[in-house]
């Protein structure tokens, strides 16, 4: 399914939004939206700050890319308010994390969180 939105942050992280709605009963629906992160490890480990062994090990353990996703979801939701439902869960996430999104620490962190779980190196301080 195609996105309906996405964005592109300039440390290189993008976000997409895809509707999974679908209706439940009568005339009630179930507002569901997949947002996607993607992390493009290929270029931080290739920029000229950020070019340090975390980077590399993150590229090395995981690949080039990171995807990430997160699921967005109101119950009970009547058909005429669909999409004004839809439009304010995209917003409301946006606004409450935009300001993590725009942060080389926060892409830092997911990456060293998601190496974690995976068990496969020691991570490094910021």
């Amino acid at each position: 399914m195609e996105p309906f939105y996405s964005k592109t942050f300039g440390n290189g992280l993008k976000l997409e939004f895809r509707d999974m709605s679908n209706r439940y009963f009568g005339d009630y629906y179930r507002v569901c939206i997949e947002v996607t992160i993607h992390i493009d490890i290929a270029s931080q480990a290739q920029s000229g700050s950020n070019a340090d062994l975390f980077w590399l090990n993150a590229k090395s353990a995981i690949g080039e890319h990171l995807k990430k996703t997160k699921t967005l979801e109101r119950m009970a939701v009547c058909s005429r308010d669909v999409e004004q439902v839809r439009k304010t869960l995209m917003d409301d996430f946006l606004t409450t994390n935009e300001h993590y999104f725009h942060s080389t620490k926060y892409l830092r962190a997911l990456v060293e969180t998601h190496m974690n779980n995976l068990g496969s190196i020691t991570t490094y301080g910021f």
